[in-house]
């Protein structure tokens, strides 16, 4: 697939795109759920984000990547105030992209940088989720994510 070429976006390449966005909704899912309250607001130290921080920046991220492939502007930012707004939020925008994947592509996206940049950087916060809740001793249960069967 070439970058930019919205041509080379084939059946196949929307079907693997689609599949992106529907393993990290259940690896989202297996981050977030059955959480302690205090565990949200940890902090592990100064410089790093608490879960709930975390959350909300992967909302962020879904909202963005639905913006650029339906070719709209990027949604502000936002501060959850809680866990459950964050995971509301997380679950809207993941349908929004999911639709948006499957509606087209806008003029010129650079599928590669989708890719790259923003689903990338979601699957990275949600290990980052994983590892904050070992080292709070409470460890998301066992998951064979190769096993998993995600909605197609």
């Amino acid at each position: 697939m070439t970058s930019g070429d919205v041509a080379d976006v084939d059946g196949n390449s929307v079907h693997l795109l689609r599949h992106l966005v529907a393993t990290i909704a259940y690896r989202a899912g297996v981050a977030s759920r059955d959480v302690p309250e205090d565990f949200t607001s940890a902090r592990v130290a100064p410089d790093v984000r608490t879960p709930l921080e975390l959350l909300s920046h992967v909302a962020d991220l879904m909202e963005w990547s639905a913006a650029l492939v339906a070719g709209a502007e990027r949604p502000p930012r936002v501060e959850d105030p809680d866990w459950d707004a964050a995971l509301e939020r997380l679950g809207v925008g993941l349908e929004r992209l999911d639709q948006a994947l499957a509606s087209g592509f806008a003029p010129g996206l650079d599928v590669d940088a989708l890719v790259q940049g923003p689903l990338a950087d979601a699957l990275t916060h949600v290990g980052q989720l994983l590892l904050l809740r070992r080292l709070a001793g409470v460890p998301a249960p066992p998951e064979s994510y190769y096993r998993a069967r995600l909605p197609s």
